[in-house]
Protein backbone atom coordinates (compact mmCIF):
# COMPACT_ATOMS: atom_id res chain seq x y z
CA UNK A 1 0.00 0.00 0.00
CA UNK A 2 1.30 3.54 -1.15
CA UNK A 3 1.45 6.32 1.51
CA UNK A 4 -1.31 8.24 -0.78
CA UNK A 5 -3.61 4.89 -0.13
CA UNK A 6 -2.50 4.67 3.59
CA UNK A 7 -3.25 8.22 4.05
CA UNK A 8 -6.93 7.84 2.45
CA UNK A 9 -7.40 4.88 4.76
CA UNK A 10 -6.37 6.69 7.75
CA UNK A 11 -8.49 9.74 6.93
CA UNK A 12 -11.84 7.58 5.80
CA UNK A 13 -11.37 5.89 9.31
CA UNK A 14 -11.15 9.11 10.68
CA UNK A 15 -14.19 10.22 9.30
CA UNK A 16 -16.55 7.47 9.91
CA UNK A 17 -15.31 6.88 13.66
CA UNK A 18 -13.47 3.52 12.75
CA UNK A 19 -9.88 4.58 13.12
CA UNK A 20 -7.99 2.84 16.29
CA UNK A 21 -6.37 5.09 18.42
CA UNK A 22 -3.09 4.32 16.84
CA UNK A 23 -4.52 5.12 13.51
CA UNK A 24 -5.70 8.53 14.55
CA UNK A 25 -1.96 9.04 16.27
CA UNK A 26 -0.79 8.31 13.48
CA UNK A 27 -2.91 10.62 11.37
CA UNK A 28 -2.32 13.53 13.82
CA UNK A 29 1.53 13.11 13.75
CA UNK A 30 0.81 13.32 9.42
CA UNK A 31 -1.24 16.82 9.72
CA UNK A 32 1.19 18.29 11.85
CA UNK A 33 4.31 17.32 9.68
CA UNK A 34 2.33 18.55 6.55
CA UNK A 35 0.48 21.94 7.24
CA UNK A 36 -2.07 21.16 4.09
CA UNK A 37 -3.16 17.99 4.97
CA UNK A 38 -3.99 19.80 8.31
CA UNK A 39 -6.61 22.04 6.38
CA UNK A 40 -7.76 19.25 4.53
CA UNK A 41 -8.51 17.51 7.48
CA UNK A 42 -10.01 20.65 9.27
CA UNK A 43 -12.41 21.14 6.15
CA UNK A 44 -13.55 17.47 6.15
CA UNK A 45 -14.45 17.63 9.62
CA UNK A 46 -16.32 20.80 8.79
CA UNK A 47 -18.25 19.57 5.92
CA UNK A 48 -17.95 15.60 7.85
CA UNK A 49 -19.46 16.90 11.04
CA UNK A 50 -20.64 15.01 13.99
CA UNK A 51 -24.40 13.87 13.27
CA UNK A 52 -26.41 15.68 15.01
CA UNK A 53 -27.98 14.96 18.50
CA UNK A 54 -31.58 14.50 18.35
CA UNK A 55 -33.71 16.12 21.46
CA UNK A 56 -34.17 13.33 24.12
CA UNK A 57 -38.16 14.42 24.62
CA UNK A 58 -38.87 14.71 20.98
CA UNK A 59 -37.61 11.90 19.90
CA UNK A 60 -39.78 10.28 22.88
CA UNK A 61 -42.72 12.37 21.91
CA UNK A 62 -43.11 11.07 18.59
CA UNK A 63 -42.54 7.15 19.41
CA UNK A 64 -45.52 7.67 21.60
CA UNK A 65 -47.42 9.31 18.64
CA UNK A 66 -46.53 6.75 16.16
CA UNK A 67 -46.95 4.27 18.97
CA UNK A 68 -50.64 5.67 19.39
CA UNK A 69 -51.13 5.24 15.76
CA UNK A 70 -50.32 1.74 15.57
CA UNK A 71 -52.57 1.12 18.32
CA UNK A 72 -55.87 2.59 17.09
CA UNK A 73 -54.96 0.81 13.85
CA UNK A 74 -54.61 -2.42 15.03
CA UNK A 75 -58.07 -1.77 17.25
CA UNK A 76 -59.57 -0.56 13.98
CA UNK A 77 -58.44 -4.14 12.53
CA UNK A 78 -59.32 -6.05 14.84
CA UNK A 79 -63.11 -4.49 14.72
CA UNK A 80 -63.19 -4.76 11.28
CA UNK A 81 -62.54 -8.56 11.73
CA UNK A 82 -64.76 -9.50 13.91
CA UNK A 83 -67.81 -7.65 11.88
CA UNK A 84 -67.02 -9.85 8.90
CA UNK A 85 -69.60 -12.70 8.95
Amino acid sequence: MNLNQHLCRLIGGKMTGEASPEELLQLQFLAQENPQLESILAILAGLWGPAPLQNEKALQQAWQRHAKRMEKTNRNSDQAERSIP
